[in-house]
């Protein structure tokens, strides 16, 4: 029975008290889930990108007439929307840093 208790380090493992090794993981997996957030988020945003060029060239390709230009004016803005959530994102919730700067 010993072993296991030393083998399973039981005696930490049943301590309270946080140790420094678990605020190290803590912060490792905070620092990843927050790259990961800003990688999807770019990924996201990338996407949304491609997704409205094709739209805009297939509009102008169905129907290639000046009506068109509303509909590739509201993918611009589209686009617009996707910008500025990345630069929400990359102040995190300091509203005033990002609307004083706009810039990461």
């Amino acid at each position: 029975m010993t072993m296991l208790v030393e083998r399973f380090n039981l005696p930490a493992a049943l301590s309270s008290a946080p140790s420094k090794r678990d605020a190290e993981t803590v912060q490792f997996a905070q620092a990843a889930l927050t790259s990961a957030k800003r990688e999807g988020l770019q990924l996201a945003v990338r996407a949304r990108y491609v997704a409205l060029v094709v739209i805009a060239c297939l509009l102008l390709m169905i129907n290639p007439a000046w009506e068109q230009l509303y509909y590739v004016a509201l993918l611009g803005l589209f686009a617009l929307i996707g910008w500025a959530q990345v630069r929400v994102a990359c102040h995190g919730r300091n509203w005033h840093s990002c609307f004083a700067t706009w810039r990461c």
